[in-house]
């Protein structure tokens, strides 16, 4: 690729904080894809997509030889990836010797928008990726990709105020980290109590199997 000197995504934002004020059913993220050149180059189409990537691994016992008592830890790892948005830039054009900037729009939806998590055991990860398919049989695409971080505080009810949240954090048996953020007000009119939770393991058998939230109704007489 002679022609290309430099390609570069810039989004507007490199973190999606979705919070009560914005979270509503899409997020727009906006930005531009700079393509430096040192000749102008015809190209096909210019494509984007926000991508995310999740992996756990999971713990499984494997068989040392005919002793089946003697046992070693394994790790199976399950990735996925999904496309969250993507978007047609731009189509047949011709890019100009020197900067160019394509500028691009993606309609995200907040429903597929988990908040971004690194751990020991697994990960949540989003990225913006961009293609640039050249006219022509021999022109190599130009690729670029930046991270991008999705934050989701907890979200409060209108008439709650934002000190109102009393946050719990600690460890249970040495193996998994937690984080509670619950409201100390809740209000009779609501159908549900919102509650954020984090657990992150912290040895290669602190997996949680099972999560239990009592509500407990307590009056005092005097």
């Amino acid at each position: 690729m002679k022609e290309l000197i430099g390609c570069q995504i810039l989004p507007s934002v490199k973190t999606i904080a979705l919070t009560a004020q914005n979270n509503g059913e899409s997020y727009t993220l906006r930005g531009s894809i700079r393509v430096v050149l040192n000749k102008a180059v015809k190209i096909q189409t210019a494509d984007l997509l926000l991508l995310s990537e999740s992996k756990i691994m999971v713990e499984s016992d494997k068989d040392m030889g005919k002793d089946k008592v003697k046992k070693d830890v394994a790790f199976t790892n399950y990735t996925h990836t999904n496309i969250i948005a993507e978007c047609n830039v731009r189509g047949k054009t011709t890019l100009n010797f020197g900067v160019n900037d394509l500028e691009w729009e993606l309609t995200l939806p907040t429903k597929n928008l988990y908040g971004s998590v690194e751990c020991k055991y697994g990960y949540v990860r989003y990225k913006v990726i961009s293609n640039i398919m050249q006219s022509g049989l021999f022109g190599a695409p130009f690729s670029s990709e930046v991270a991008i971080k999705v934050e989701r505080p907890h979200p409060l009810p209108a008439n709650i105020k934002p000190n109102s949240v009393a946050t719990f954090r600690g460890k249970r048996d040495g193996k998994v980290a937690y984080e509670f953020e619950v409201p100390k007000v809740v209000g009779s009119e609501q159908s549900a109590i919102e509650i954020m939770m984090k657990l992150t393991p912290m040895t290669k058998d602190g997996w949680v199997r099972l999560v239990t939230i009592d509500l407990e109704e307590v009056t005092q007489y005097k």
